[in-house]
């Protein structure tokens, strides 16, 4: 019902819309076309409406649904044709994929049989596009296992990393990996023709040109492109820098044999724990270091992993941090190891801690190895895309040349290095200007100034950018 403030009545818009479906009705006359204003007989209003069957409530079931925009001609007509649209495409780009097939086979356009009873029809549909992301590993029983993961974009556009499962393979060649693959497709009714794009590390069975697993997929389509983690590329550059480097090489060796000698047993953890907390009090009853909240934990050398190269800096700050006392448990093993083999082990360790060389390197690597360390978490962010990648390598590369070009660098790093080895009594190059170790035959000495800073410093940064 309607109230009409210039006609001070009321009118039936239901009635009024829909009569001519139902002619004349209780009242309707009144309540359409005239109007009704007797407010003491209400009764008629309540007649006009009638029950559930009534004409009115009839009209008004009509006029709920003219007002339903879904119900609308053109809404369910612009359904049917983006539908249409969309099979549309996706038959034409199957023809054009067929037209490519043919043309590169020299094929007819037409065959012999094109009747609907044809086995050679072909039913186009509209599958989810992928990528695949495969590692291996060994379990604890040793069986080489392969996780398989897809990364897809789904209907509301977001990114989603979906683990799969787990898959035991004989080996990890290339073959092997690719009939397990191939095997698992089949189980769940998956097509290599929706893969869009293979990561995998950077092994040789992986990324190989000929015979590697990205290669033989690629065989198949084409339109698998093979992404090689940025994070992980950062990892093998360092490691190619180490292998060229011979005094890096034994620095990491080094550290290394520290963690497995320090932690080999809960004894020389506990020992370790002990002069270290010696350490920590004479430090704050001296004045040296603050006490509060959060400050001097407890802590033990970190492990460093041979496949994550960015676990080597928490190796490098532990050893930084525990210095003394990591010396001071070498000792204790030189002199009460169980057997000559531990005490040599230490004492070789000694050697090479107590050396200014050593903890130069240590203060230059933590430093590089902090900026690449930064650079590789921001890499492996889940919220990452190209663009901001490259801006962060680019931002790595500035800090790694600033490094290298500004003298002001290098001096903060020999005075790290001069204050670690006055705190625990190792000798220091005096003048950065005598003569480097001994004069070898035929070769011009050097000062210790351009080995620091020539042949460790800049031969490392040159590498690495």
């Amino acid at each position: 019902m309607e109230y009409s403030v210039a006609k001070d009545a009321i009118f039936c818009l239901n009635c009024y819309l829909f009569k001519p479906d139902y002619g004349d009705q209780t009242g309707g006359e009144v309540f359409v076309n005239k109007r009704y204003n007797n407010w003491k007989d209400k009764a008629k209003v309540k007649k006009h409406v009638g029950d559930h069957s009534s004409t009115h409530n009839q009209c008004h079931a009509k006029c709920v649904d003219l007002m339903n925009q879904r119900q609308h001609i053109d809404v369910n007509l612009d359904c049917v044709l983006k539908k249409g649209k969309s099979d549309y495409r996706i038959h034409l780009n199957a023809s054009i994929d067929c037209i490519i097939f043919l043309l590169h086979q020299g094929l007819a356009f037409r065959g012999h049989d094109e009747s609907v009873e044809s086995k050679d029809q072909e039913i186009v549909r509209d599958k989810q596009p992928f990528s695949l992301l495969v590692d291996e590993s060994r379990d604890v029983a040793m069986k080489e296992q392969m996780t398989i993961v897809f990364h897809y974009v789904d209907k509301m556009g977001c990114v989603i990393k979906l683990f799969i499962g787990i898959v035991h393979v004989k080996n990890t060649s290339a073959k092997s990996l690719k009939t397990a693959i191939d095997a698992f497709f089949v189980k769940y009714g998956l097509s290599l023709t929706s893969l869009r794009g293979q990561g995998y590390d950077g092994a040789s069975n992986m990324r190989g040109e000929f015979n590697g697993l990205k290669t033989l997929i690629l065989r198949e389509n084409k339109f698998a492109f093979y992404i090689h983690c940025f994070s992980h590329q950062l990892q093998l550059a360092l490691v190619k820098v180490v292998s060229k480097h011979s005094a890096l090489g034994e620095f990491f060796q080094t550290l290394s044999m520290l963690s497995n000698t320090v932690a080999a047993s809960c004894k020389r953890r506990d020992l370790l724990r002990d002069n270290q907390y010696e350490y920590v009090i004479s430090l704050i009853s001296n004045g040296d270091i603050q006490t509060g909240r959060g400050l001097n934990q407890e802590c033990t050398i970190k492990r460093p992993g041979d496949t994550r190269w960015g676990s080597h800096i928490g190796t490098i700050h532990s050893v930084i941090n525990l210095f003394s006392s990591v010396v001071g448990v070498l000792r204790v093993i030189e002199i009460e190891g169980d057997d000559w083999q531990n005490k040599s082990q230490a004492r070789s360790l000694l050697r090479i801690m107590e050396n200014f060389e050593f903890v130069f390197l240590l203060f230059l690597m933590k430093k590089v190895l902090g900026i690449t360390y930064e650079l590789s978490q921001a890499l492996q962010r889940k919220d990452q895309d190209l663009l901001n990648a490259m801006q962060f390598v680019q931002i790595s590369k500035r800090r790694l040349h600033k490094l290298r070009n500004e003298d002001t660098c290098f001096d903060i790093l020999l005075k790290e290095a001069y204050d670690l080895c006055k705190d625990n009594d190792i000798p220091i190059p005096e003048n950065m200007e005598d003569n480097f170790g001994r004069t070898k035959r035929g070769i011009a000495p050097i000062t210790n100034k351009h080995h620091f800073k020539v042949e460790l410093m800049y031969t490392v940064l040159n590498n690495i950018q």
